[in-house]
C-alpha cells in the first residue's frame, strides 16, 4: 500500500504509485525461461503533522504515521 519500483531479471521496468498501478515487463522476459522480479518498496511517513477530529470533543494534532506499508492486493 505503498510506492514501489520494478525490476526484472535486472532491468527497470518501471514503478508503481500509491494506491496502485501496472508495469509491463514484457521487454525484459523470455517465454519459458525463469524470471528474477525484484519490487522495492517505498514506504515513506508524510511529512508533518495532521489534525485528529473525534467528533465535537476532541481536536488535536499529531504527528502523522505510516498506517500501512508493504504489497496487498494482486500481484
Amino acid at each position: 500500500s505503498t510506492d514501489a519500483e520494478i525490476k526484472v531479471n535486472g532491468q527497470a521496468c518501471g514503478k508503481v504509485d500509491w494506491p496502485y498501478g501496472e508495469v509491463d515487463i514484457t521487454k525484459a522476459v523470455k517465454p519459458g525461461a525463469v524470471a528474477d522480479i525484484e519490487i522495492t518498496v517505498n514506504a515513506r511517513t508524510p511529512e508533518g503533522e495532521r489534525w485528529a477530529l473525534m467528533g465535537y470533543a476532541t481536536e488535536e494534532k499529531k504527528k502523522r504515521v505510516l498506517d500501512s506499508r508493504g504489497l496487498i492486493g494482486d500481484v
